[in-house]
Formats: C-alpha cells, structure tokens, sequence
C-alpha cells in the first residue's frame, strides 16, 4: 500500500479564542504525541495538551464542546477526547475496528469516520458513527467503494466523500446523510486523487491539495453541498499531500505535509474571497497529523 497521509476533519469548542487544533502526527521518522493551537482571530499559535497515544495517519472531527481524534497507523485503535473550554485530553471510545487514513466530519451531535486501512488489503467500507452526549461508538452503515486517504466535507447534515487510495486512485464520490442514514453519489472526480484533507462550511465543502498518479496538486476544489456543483478554488502556495485541515465558518488552515519532503508551514485560505498565503504554525516539520476545530464552520449554533 502507498504510505501517504489522510486527512482530516472539524470540531468546536467554547472558552477562550477559537482556534484548530493540530494533533500527533510524523516529525522525522517518529511518531509524535504534541498538539498545537492556532487561533483564527490572531494567527498565534500554542502548544497544547498531548493526546494520549503517539501516532500518524489519523482523523479527528468535534462539535463545539469537544474533538474526538481516533484511528493510525498500522491499524490502531485509539481514540481521544479534547475537551476544547479547558484543553484537557482524556480517552474517548474507540471506534468498531482499528484503522488508519481514515477521514471524518461531523454535526453536532455526532460525529462520522469513513473508510481507512486496516493492515491489509484495499481499504474498508466501514462507516463508524460516535455519539458525543453518550461517548458510544457504533458502526452506521458501509461506503459503496472501499477505500482509505479519502476526502470528507460535511455540511450541516451531509457528508460528501471524494476520491481515496483502493488498488489504484479513486475517482468516485458518494454521499451519506448524517441524519437518515441515505446514501447517494456525485459528479466524478476528473482524476483519481487521494490524500487530500477538506473543510467546510454549511453551504461549501473544501477539498486541498492531494495525490495524483503523477505527484503532489495545489488544485482547491469547491463542492456547494446544495446542488452538488463543483468549482474551482485558488491554489495552494505549493503542491502538498499529507496535510491536515482545520477551520472556521471564515478560513481554513492546511497545516504541515509533504512538498517534495515534510514541511513547517501552513496555508490559510479565507472563505470569502478565495485567497490563500502562507502562515507559519509548526516548530518542525511534520505531517499524517489529525485535526480539528473549536469552530467547525459546518456547525452553527
């Protein structure tokens, strides 16, 4: 199997400045247990609480209390609870199975991982639903195309899932209501691509960057979450895959990745006018990180 990152996801959280959360990840060779915080409203960033797991190649997702960071790699089965009001990490309950490069969203109750690897083969199918007010973990339904290092944007009660890693690049798209349970699809990807990390808002998904058979993309893909249509954004400062998403209802930070090796800095993309520059947030390079966000911009209030 090809050994690239996943992506990552959204939360939320109350008390203090709003902020993304970056978690675990690769420096180096090692796996790594740190986490920082990048505030929106000021671009600095803190280091924050360790998770409770070292890893790489995991997912995180929340609501505006809490972000649940679950799965690595190979094929762990780990979860942890980030209480965003008071930064304290406690485990969370794990998902069905272990996996890695799995991708995940969220509404605000519950919280949703798709696909991933688990040790061997071509991806699962396996759609994991964790509930916030009870910290249960059940499995919710199967994807129609098993894969892992794919790309989730969810919207307010819909999540689209776009392209991933199987035998070969995934070009297909399928979507999965939160609240029924109902599954679709969408327009094809052009190419297949995985590795991409997304975020959202409750009209706009965001898909960055990625890997094509080719290499590394700085393509930003747009997809309204009412009609399905799909459009392009500006570019990322550098084609980047194994990157790690985060955002508010305003911008999205793309933190760490591999550009031709693992980088230090991160992309912020503001929302309302589709510029994109470069900001700073890791003391070292990194990447295979999980994300989240105090304020998803999918979840209102």
């Amino acid at each position: 199997m090809l050994e690239i990152l996943l992506i990552a996801g959204s939360s939320a959280g109350a008390g203090g400045p709003a902020f993304a959360l970056f978690a675990g990840g690769q420096v180096g060779g090692a796996e790594v247990g740190t986490s920082v915080r990048y505030e929106f409203s000021t671009g600095a960033v803190t280091p924050s609480t360790n998770i409770g797991q070292a890893r790489r190649f995991f997912s995180g997702a929340g609501n505006t209390t809490l972000g649940i960071l679950q799965g690595g790699y190979s094929s762990i089965n780990y979860g942890d609870k980030y209480t965003f009001s008071n930064h304290v990490v406690v485990r969370a309950t794990n998902l069905v199975a272990g996996r890695s490069y799995n991708a995940a969203t969220s509404t605000k109750t519950q919280a949703f991982w798709f696909g991933g690897w688990i040790g061997s083969g071509n991806g699962t199918l396996t759609i994991d639903r964790y509930t916030y007010a009870t910290d249960t973990a059940a499995n919710a339904a199967n994807l129609n195309v098993a894969r892992y290092g794919a790309c989730v944007m969810g919207g307010a009660s819909r999540a689209v899932i776009k392209g991933g890693y199987g035998s070969t690049f995934i070009t297909n798209v399928e979507s999965y209501s939160m609240s029924t349970g109902a599954q679709g699809s969408a327009a094809a990807l052009p190419a297949g691509k995985a590795y991409a990390c997304g975020t959202n808002t409750v009209a706009t998904g965001y898909m960055f960057g990625g890997l094509i058979s080719t290499g590394g993309v700085a393509a930003v893909v747009k997809h309204n979450h009412s009609n399905d249509a799909v459009t392009d954004g500006t570019n990322l400062t550098a084609a980047i895959y194994q990157s790690t998403a985060a955002g508010d209802m305003d911008m999205a930070i793309i933190a760490g990745g591999n550009s031709g090796g693992a980088i230090t800095f991160a992309n912020k993309y503001t929302y309302s006018d589709d510029v994109c520059v470069t900001t700073t947030v890791l003391a070292a390079t990194s990447m295979a990180m999980a994300g989240c966000s105090s304020t998803p911009g999918n979840i209102t209030a």
